[in-house]
């Protein structure tokens, strides 16, 4: 049995904990009623992606890389298919159609098929990770929500937020669904606006299924505008 690891933000004395309260929440609250945060924040269009590997990789590098396909150069699409009755791990990708991330926290829920067993997760890919609340049995919009700030990561197509280890059962799948706490499924840029997945939600978020094909979440809508890419570039030094 694995146990699930991150540090907790009730494990830091109560005016750190505030200030992580604060920082997560208070900002994305006053903000809400803005359009800027409401449309953009910094990682355009962002996805929430899940790929399993055999076994249990205790390490944040999958054995495989993983990129969606429209960011280049374009690398193999998530593993969104895995075996019965099985031990396996699932990584969490955040990742953008920009190519570009801007990210300081994510939250999602996740929801298991009732043959599937959670045996823990390792929250623990990025710097300085902490975390609110992690997945825990049965799964679902509350039980199943991921809740994680660290320290800005900032110019890759994608980012490694942690895993999850199953013993899959004999049929169904891992999906993401609408985390019931505040805001909902969202991630936090470096200026600290929310990019909410309320609109193409569906699209938005991986799956992984037993012996059929979940979804890769590489979800794209387009070509690049000069607006957005204009907004993209203004991010990195000349030349880069």
């Amino acid at each position: 049995m694995h146990r699930s690891t991150c540090s907790h933000a009730t494990a830091f004395p109560w005016h750190y904990r505030c200030m992580i309260v604060v920082l997560c929440f208070l900002p994305v609250f006053l903000s809400a009623s803005t359009d800027r945060c409401h449309a953009q924040g910094s990682n355009f269009h962002a996805c929430l992606l899940l790929h399993a590997e055999a076994g249990v990789v205790t390490s944040c590098d999958p054995v495989r890389s993983v990129r969606c396909w429209y960011c280049w150069p374009p690398g193999p699409a998530p593993n969104t298919t895995v075996p019965p009755n099985s031990e396996i791990t699932v990584f969490l990708f955040a990742s953008t159609e920009g190519c570009y991330l801007h990210l300081f926290g994510v939250q999602t829920a996740l929801a298991w098929d009732p043959s599937w067993k959670l045996l823990g997760s390792s929250w623990d890919c990025q710097r300085n990770q902490l975390c609110a609340t992690v997945p825990q049995e049965p799964g679902g919009a509350r039980h199943g929500t991921i809740a994680t700030v660290f320290d800005c990561a900032v110019g890759n197509s994608s980012e490694v937020i942690g895993r999850l280890y199953f013993r899959t059962g004999a049929s169904g799948c891992l999906r993401q669904v609408q985390s019931e706490y505040p805001f909902g499924t969202h991630v936090l840029d470096c200026e600290l606006l929310s990019n909410d997945f309320e609109r193409s939600f569906e699209a938005r978020v991986g799956s992984v299924c037993v012996d059929e094909q979940g979804y890769d979440g590489c979800w794209f809508t387009g070509p690049v505008q000069d607006s957005s890419w204009g907004q993209i570039k203004a991010h990195f030094p000349e030349g880069n």
